[in-house]
C-alpha cells in the first residue's frame, strides 16, 4: 500500500512541473516581445511621428555681408577709423536666402560692435580674431532672434558631424561654446578685408 501511495505522489509531479517550463517559456517570449516593441517605439519614434523631411548638408557656401562697413573707432590722438568686409559661410540650403533678408540688421549690429572697439584692441592680430568671433556669435544671435529656426527644414546628424564643427582657425573655447544648430546655421564668419586708419 505504501508503494502504491508513493506512486500516486510521484504522478501529478511531472505534469506540474511540465506546466511550470510552459508558463516560464511563455513568461520569457511575452516578456521579451514587450521589451523588443518597446525599445522599437523608443528608438523610432522620432522617425515614426515625423512629418518633417530631412536634408543633407550642403557644401559650404559663402555669402558676403554687401559692401565693406566703416565704423569710428576709438584711438589715441586723432579720431581712426576701421573698414572690414565680411563674408559668413553656411551649408544649409536656406541660410543665404535669410542673411539676404535680415542683412541691415545684421550689418548694423556689426557697425555697432566695432564701434565700441579701441584701436589699441584692434591693431594685434589676437585683437581681430576676438573681434571675428563677437561677429559671428551676433550673427547667430540675430537669426535667432529674428527667425523661426524650428521651421528650417531639419539637418541630418550624421551629415552634420561629418561636415566638421568649425572653419578650423577658430580655437577650442569657441567650438566649446558654440551649440551645433548653431554652426548649421551659420558655419563660420572671415575678414575679406580689414582697414584701420
Amino acid at each position: 500500500m505504501a508503494e502504491k501511495d508513493e506512486l500516486e505522489n510521484e504522478a501529478p509531479q511531472p505534469k506540474r512541473s511540465k506546466l511550470k517550463w510552459a508558463l516560464m517559456i511563455t513568461g520569457i517570449i511575452v516578456l521579451s516581445s514587450g521589451i523588443a516593441l518597446a525599445g522599437t517605439y523608443f528608438f523610432l519614434w522620432d522617425r515614426l511621428t515625423s512629418d518633417r523631411r530631412v536634408i543633407p548638408l550642403g557644401p559650404l557656401v559663402y555669402v558676403p555681408l554687401g559692401s565693406a562697413m566703416v565704423s569710428n573707432i576709438e584711438g589715441p590722438g586723432r579720431i581712426r577709423y576701421v573698414q572690414v568686409g565680411v563674408t559668413v559661410g553656411t551649408r544649409h540650403p536656406q541660410v543665404p536666402e535669410l542673411i539676404e533678408e535680415h542683412l541691415p540688421v545684421i550689418r548694423n549690429s556689426i557697425i555697432m560692435l566695432l564701434s565700441g572697439k579701441h584701436y589699441d584692441d584692434l591693431i594685434t592680430a589676437q585683437g581681430k580674431e576676438a573681434v571675428r568671433v563677437q561677429m559671428l556669435h551676433t550673427v547667430r544671435e540675430i537669426l535667432h532672434e529674428r527667425v523661426d529656426l524650428e521651421k528650417l527644414l531639419p539637418i541630418d546628424n550624421a551629415l552634420a558631424s561629418e561636415n566638421g564643427d568649425g572653419d578650423g582657425d577658430s580655437d577650442e573655447n569657441e567650438q566649446d561654446a558654440v551649440d551645433v544648430d548653431d554652426q548649421r546655421i551659420i558655419h563660420s564668419l572671415y575678414f575679406t578685408t580689414f582697414v584701420m586708419q
